[in-house]
């Protein structure tokens, strides 16, 4: 997939198409009832350690259409003259508002967290949207700027970036308020055609933008994480997905660690691995194959996971522990971990014998507090087979 996103927010440039396909993904925008005088919009997007008032862009009705994107979803707001969109894929954030102002204005945000390279081509995309840069939040170090210079920041060393911009002017759009008591107002944009091609090209840019992201989640960039030589840590190929927050969680005082595997459904697939079936459909699926959910649950939140060998009658799953001093405790709550096993060959059963090897990281390391950094290593979230990369 191509990692530069193109925004294309231009006023020109949407007044000109005519797309008004309202489906990304194969999820539908579903309408909602007449808006109701109640905040859909936290009053403040926090992620990563970055505390952002949603003042500047806030809808006050409810979400008149909603289309699910990878890992999060758009919302249309027709009586509050905007749309948001956001996705999270796990540590990994993607978060932005559109409103036409009754000045005519036009003001956008976005929120970047934890994308790594993907940061950078986004970044550089929405920037070329401002026509008039307001305010810029950058976490790492917190600095806040007001209008700033677009072309000084940049991605690199930042853990969040949030920017309040202006991207056009002259949308007409119209107030109306009602004699009641309480009263209140809504907002709508008087180009009907003009604001649903809008939020089309906005809904496809966002699946753009989450799909690029959740592209580089698969299981071997899992692995490499925690080691320099694939050839010590990697999945066995049987693996489809895995999810290092399965759903559900155990409770249990004596043991480490307990294990189980059982046959699943297409259903539960999708339940318990929602992005990796959303993202690759129905090539999870195929005829004369068994489909299985390795799971097991640990006593900390402190270990990556990898299933490394499926053999007749036989699986094998390494469990990661990060080097250095560490002091972490055990937890009387075990954390679920949950692989999705496709089992063509009749290798294995409801009552197969699944083993645990441990091994240590040298490149995941605990800090001076006795604990690794969650900001370095994903151990957790969920992850996808590399075959299924678009």
């Amino acid at each position: 997939m191509n990692n530069v996103i193109k925004f294309t927010m231009a006023a020109g440039v949407l007044a000109l198409m005519g797309c008004t396909d309202n489906n990304v993904s194969g999820a539908a925008i579903e309408g909602n009832a007449v808006a109701q005088n109640s905040s859909s919009s936290s009053d403040v997007v926090s992620s990563s350690g970055v505390q952002i008032p949603n003042g500047k862009i806030s809808f006050d009705t409810q979400p008149t259409a909603r289309v699910k994107v990878m890992g999060g979803e758009v919302m249309e707001y027709w009586y509050s003259a905007g749309v948001s969109s956001h996705c999270e894929i796990n540590n990994k954030h993607y978060n932005s508002h559109v409103q036409f102002g009754l000045d005519g204005v036009a003001s956008r945000d976005i929120l970047l967290s934890g994308l790594g390279d993907k940061c950078e081509p986004i970044l550089d995309s929405f920037k070329k949207t401002c026509e008039t840069a307001v305010t810029a939040i950058i976490s790492s170090p917190d600095t806040i700027l007001f209008e700033p210079n677009l072309n000084d920041i940049t991605c690199d060393g930042s853990k969040s970036i949030y920017i309040y911009c202006y991207i056009m002017h002259g949308v007409e759009a119209v107030q109306s308020c009602t004699d009641g008591n309480p009263s209140y107002c809504t907002s709508v944009v008087v180009d009907t055609t003009f604001f649903k091609n809008f939020v089309s090209d906005f809904t496809k840019e966002t699946d753009d933008v989450c799909n690029s992201i959740y592209a580089d989640e698969t299981l071997d960039n899992y692995s490499k994480q925690f080691t320099e030589n694939n050839d010590e840590l990697s999945f066995d190929d049987h693996v489809l997905a895995f999810n290092g927050d399965g759903i559900g969680a155990y409770y249990i005082s004596a043991p480490d660690s307990i294990t189980h595997i059982k046959e699943i459904s297409p259903q539960e697939v999708l339940e318990s691995f929602p992005n990796t079936a959303q993202y690759v459909g129905n090539s999870l699926f195929s005829e004369n194959c068994k489909l299985y959910s390795v799971s097991l649950g640990i006593n900390s939140d402190y270990y990556g996971f990898i299933l490394n060998k499926v053999s007749k009658d036989s699986i094998e799953i390494t469990k990661i522990a990060p080097s250095g001093n560490c002091t972490y405790g055990k937890s009387d709550f075990l954390r679920k971990a949950e692989f999705f096993v496709q089992d063509c060959d009749g290798l294995i059963d409801e009552n197969t014998e699944i083993t645990i090897n441990s091994y240590t990281s040298s490149i995941w390391k605990c800090g001076e507090n006795g604990y690794p950094s969650d900001d370095v290593i994903e151990q957790r979230g969920e992850w996808f087979h590399p075959d299924f990369v678009k």
